[in-house]
């Protein structure tokens, strides 16, 4: 089944990126259009950069051993964080997460996003 792309761009929370410390951004992705079941590790680009899977970080999640066997349940109305090592740019920036899953096949999610000023809430966990 083929996913249109206008629906697949509204899994990326727009003004979710930002720079969390020195050597980590994060994102945000919101399951808004239905039960999907990930079989595959993401692949992940930010600004052309590639990520191996065990770069990137999800709270609760190990993933590059997702697959068959162990697979991520990603139910509507789901978010997750997304951290991975390194820097964003000031002004735009491409973010692409491709994700194969078992009930909709190969999804490729693209957004492009301004990095906003993180500012810690006192007492709120930085990780989702």
């Amino acid at each position: 089944m083929v996913v249109p792309d206008f629906l697949l761009s509204r899994l990326y929370r727009r003004g979710s990126l930002h720079q969390v410390g020195e050597l980590e951004f994060s994102f945000r992705l919101a399951n808004v259009l239905g039960d999907a079941t990930v079989i595959a590790p993401p692949q992940v680009e930010v600004n052309g950069i590639r990520y191996a899977p065990h770069q990137v970080r999800v709270k609760g999640l190990d993933v590059a051993n997702v697959s068959p066997t162990h697979p991520f349940r990603f139910s509507r109305g789901d978010h997750v964080t997304v951290r991975l090592p390194g820097h964003i740019m000031a002004g735009g920036n491409r973010i692409r997460v491709r994700v194969r899953t078992r009930e909709w096949g190969e999804l490729d999610i693209y957004a492009e996003d301004k990095a906003r000023p993180y500012c810690p809430v006192p007492g709120a966990s930085e990780e989702e």
